[in-house]
Formats: structure tokens, sequence, C-alpha cells
């Protein structure tokens, strides 16, 4: 694949269709989730990417699977998972 354009963007482009990767834009309604979830918390400077990917996890219902659960703690039961967790989670379901 050649790297085309300002930065390499048609590689890029090129490489996110060929792996099917579906871009899942941060829009206003995920902005409020985060907002709200991140008040009396104090760690939104330190953690604005995790509130950012847990709103939008939240907004699509979707679970999280993490080693860092710390930082996703407003996250509501049954949609945060350790690996562990979730891997004795199929079990069971799959067992």
């Amino acid at each position: 694949m050649k790297k085309e354009g300002k930065g390499g963007e048609g590689f890029i482009d090129a490489f996110l269709e060929a792996l099917n990767v579906q871009v899942i834009p941060f829009d206003r309604e995920c902005a409020k989730i985060a907002s709200k979830s991140a008040i009396g918390r104090w760690d939104f400077k330190d953690n604005a990417r995790d509130y950012m990917i847990g709103s939008l996890a939240v907004k699509l219902g979707y679970l999280i699977i993490t080693s860092n659960t710390k930082d996703f703690e407003w996250i509501e039961e049954g949609l945060l998972f350790t690996p562990e967790e979730f891997s004795e989670l199929l079990g069971k379901l799959m067992g």
C-alpha cells in the first residue's frame, strides 16, 4: 500500500478498511455521559480518555473488558469486567 496524502491518510484509510474497522465518533451525547460521570470525581484531567471510552460503551451498550477497572468504577454493573471475570463468564455461558 502506498502512503498518500498528508500523514499517510490514504494508507491509514486502506489499513482500516482492510481490517474492517468501524470508527465510532465521539459526539455530544458521549460528552454528556462523560461529563455527568466525572462530576465529583476530580480525576477528569488524568482520566479523560477513560471517560471517553466508557461513555461510548455506555451509549452503545457495549461491555468494557479491562485490567484497569479502577478508572471505570462509574460504569454500571454488568458492563465492566476484568479479562479474568469475562473469561469466567464466557466459560459459564458456553459450559
